[in-house]
């Protein structure tokens, strides 16, 4: 249960009169715990993973933090990977299940020429047994740590 705050949390961004994500005290933190530490995700982009733009860079740093901080063995961050006639921004392999993240940047992702050839990408996807995240430019850039948060509990999930 979320409580009103008092003053702004530096975390999640949260004002007065707003509700932290997280409660008061020690669940307010184990929140934020959840989400990763800011230190682990301070590490550059590697130099072996390719990007073709910023946010995908940004969401790769911060997948690849939320894992090393959370100290997950045998999952395998790709990028720019070929899957049939298509091309996946990231994708993330852990216990057998494949997901394939894709950041839709405004450009490129905002015609309906465009939203039809995603929609086409992602039924593709389902059928190759994949499951499928898609991350819009403004919502990286705002949370990027809760970017990978998400992507963290899928692969808790195929864990459990």
């Amino acid at each position: 249960m979320s409580h009103p705050i008092e003053h702004p949390c530096p975390k999640c961004g949260a004002v007065k009169g707003q509700s932290c994500l997280g409660a008061r005290g020690h669940e307010r933190k184990s929140f934020h715990r959840g989400r990763g530490s800011r230190r682990a995700f301070a590490a550059a982009f590697p130099r072996h993973l390719k990007s073709e733009s910023p946010i995908e860079e940004s969401l790769t740093a911060f997948i690849l933090g939320w894992i090393d901080h959370h100290e997950v063995a045998d999952v395998q961050v790709e990028t720019q990977i070929p899957i049939g006639p298509y091309r996946a921004d990231i994708l993330i392999t852990s216990a057998g299940r494949r997901l394939v993240v894709e950041c839709d940047g405004a450009e490129y992702h905002n015609s309906p020429e465009a939203i039809e050839r995603d929609k086409r990408r992602d039924r593709y996807c389902v059928t190759q047994g994949m499951a499928v995240m898609r991350f819009i430019g403004s919502e990286v850039h705002r949370d990027p740590r809760g970017c990978a948060a998400q992507i963290g509990l899928w692969i808790r999930a195929q864990r459990s």
